[in-house]
């Protein structure tokens, strides 16, 4: 398959800042799932109701890290592509143990311990419908462990990717961009089922960011300074923030649509500005996955000990018992996945899909 460009060789410095954002936007993703149980109506408050009018820190902040992990996996699958005849495959089979073996695994130790609890605790019966949904068959639905809707995203990307990489040039992005923004810029709200398959299961946010990520690989362009692309996206990125924060009546009107997508890629440039460029330690980029992929075990076990019972803790104190829940998530992931890597090594590379 011939394509425009060879794409570029990634530099220690390029490499270094791509693991050190992938560990920034992991912690990120970690927050975004992030709750303090309560007696509200919902059983939980989020993060961004709990620092109040916070949604425009979600949708204008927060959402970047999903965008980026498309990216960067557009980005790094292109390299392939110069391989010659045969790089698809090879890119496939080599993504069946980094997507589908962790997607399949999780996918088997959320079933038994949920469905354990579900028939030895609630006296509940298992059907194949409910496996069926639990391991994300049904693309209108979301895998039970939930945040392996990326995983499953990202594979069909990288199994749709020749189709990719021969539509890529600007008028492709841009047609791109404009079936994404015309999912996004909806003045009313989706059925739930044509959120699941257009913004997970079959992401055109994933589409479009793995896209602009292949395009960047083999179109390699030059970087701006970091003090320039600070200097840039930063005062975009606030005069976003502050129009959605402090403009009534925005809700989720086509306008609030439009700043939180616009936001996005300027908050990935402002994070992407402040990511050193010397490489953390290696029990920390290595672990970014793992992270992604274990938090919310801690944090569905601290919502099912709480329950409805535990009440709302002090205003106060709301920021600081989801700082809590934040740390125990994270700080759960890196043990359980140093542990497992240092007793169970082989094992940790089955699960962790050689990451």
């Amino acid at each position: 398959m011939s394509v425009a460009r060879t794409p570029c060789r990634i530099s220690s410095d390029l490499s270094s800042r791509m693991a050190n954002m992938g560990v920034l936007c992991a912690l990120l993703v970690v927050l975004i799932h992030c709750y303090v149980p309560s007696e509200t109506w919902s059983g939980f408050w989020w993060f961004t109701e709990i620092v109040g009018g916070g949604e425009w820190l979600h949708g204008c902040f927060i959402r970047c890290a999903v965008p980026y992990f498309f990216l960067a996996a557009g980005f790094f699958l292109a390299g392939h592509v110069a391989d010659g005849q045969g790089w698809w495959r090879r890119a496939v089979l080599k993504r069946c143990r980094t997507l589908v073996v962790p997607y399949l695994v999780w996918s088997t130790v959320a079933a038994v311990l949920v469905g354990t609890l579900m028939v030895v605790w609630k006296g509940e019966s298992l059907t194949v419908g409910w496996f069926l949904r639990a391991f994300g068959v049904n693309p209108f639905s979301l895998p039970l462990l939930k945040q392996l809707w990326f995983l499953q995203s990202l594979f069909l990307l990288v199994f749709l990717s020749p189709i990719l990489v021969r539509a890529l040039s600007p008028m492709s992005l841009v047609v791109t961009a404009g079936l994404y923004l015309i999912y996004v810029l909806r003045p009313f709200e989706w059925p739930w089922q044509v959120y699941a398959l257009f913004g997970l299961s079959c992401s055109l946010e994933g589409l479009f960011y793995f896209s602009l990520g292949m395009w960047l690989r083999l179109h390699p362009m030059k970087m701006p300074r970091r003090g320039t692309l600070l200097a840039i996206a930063l005062p975009i990125f606030l005069a976003i923030a502050f129009a959605y924060a402090y403009c009534d009546g925005l809700g989720r009107s086509v306008a609030a649509n439009l700043l939180k997508t616009v936001s996005v890629p300027c908050a990935m440039g402002v994070v992407w500005a402040l990511t050193p460029a010397c490489r953390w330690p290696r029990w920390l980029t290595q672990n970014a996955f793992p992270i992604f992929l274990l938090h919310l075990f801690p944090l569905i076990a601290i919502r099912r000990a709480a329950g409805p019972g535990w009440g709302a803790p002090p205003t106060g104190n709301l920021f600081l018992v989801l700082i809590g829940c934040w740390l125990v998530a994270v700080v759960f992931a890196l043990i359980a996945t140093e542990g497992l890597r240092r007793l169970f090594p082989r094992v940790a590379d089955f699960v962790f899909g050689g990451r």
